[in-house]
């Protein structure tokens, strides 16, 4: 198993923090990596920053806890429609492909990423008849083929194969939460619904 994700996250926030901060309930995403670990950790830095703007800076920061299955569930899917039926989420020919020496997968969602596929390997609409044709290529082969169309393609490696990469040492040099400041940006005076604090926040750009 990776090293979960939570305890790595959570290491990264000051001990006053992390004393208020708790994790209830049971259940996991299914996945080889500690996903859930990963959606907690984050809801709970998301909440670490909301607390601070609903208490103000004169008040002492609210606990925070953060359940499992509920965690899970927003991080496997939350939009519902209602009186209609969304597409499907892949297109036919999208997903992972065996290799002569391994797996890789196609993204061919977006049409020019599939065109630029397709103008590697053929003109293919089903994965049926395009497995065949991607056995032919190596993982690396296919991958810088694909990339250079204009594509997106990447081939899968394990965790050790993945660490001699020069893309895996580079990023396994680096922390997975890195802190950066940006100056300091003084507390809004409007108004905040404890209830709903984040109504009425924008999202804007930086300015120059």
């Amino acid at each position: 198993m990776a090293k979960p994700f939570l305890d790595e996250i959570l290491s990264a926030f000051p001990n006053s923090e992390k004393s208020r901060m708790s994790i209830e309930g049971a259940g996991e995403l299914p996945s080889w990596f500690d996903v859930t670990g990963l959606a907690c950790a984050s809801i709970l830095a998301a909440g670490s920053e909301l607390a601070g703007t609903v208490t103000g800076a004169t008040s002492p920061p609210a606990a925070l806890t953060v359940n499992r299955r509920l965690a899970s569930f927003w991080f496997g899917f939350t939009v519902r429609p209602q009186g209609w039926e969304m597409p499907p989420a892949w297109y036919p020919i999208a997903g992972d492909y065996r290799t002569q020496d391994g797996w890789i997968r196609l993204h061919t969602n977006a049409p020019h990423h599939r065109a630029a596929a397709l103008s590697v390997l053929g003109e293919y609409q089903d994965r049926d008849s395009l497995a065949p044709v991607v056995e032919r290529w190596t993982k690396a082969e296919l991958e810088h083929a694909v990339v250079e169309a204009g594509g997106c393609a990447a081939a899968m490696n394990d965790l050790q194969t993945w660490s001699a990469h020069p893309q895996g040492a580079a990023v396994g040099m680096e922390p997975l939460v890195r802190w950066e400041s940006f100056g300091h940006h003084p507390a809004s005076t409007r108004d905040i619904d404890p209830q709903r604090p984040l109504k009425g926040l924008r999202a804007c750009p930086k300015s120059s």
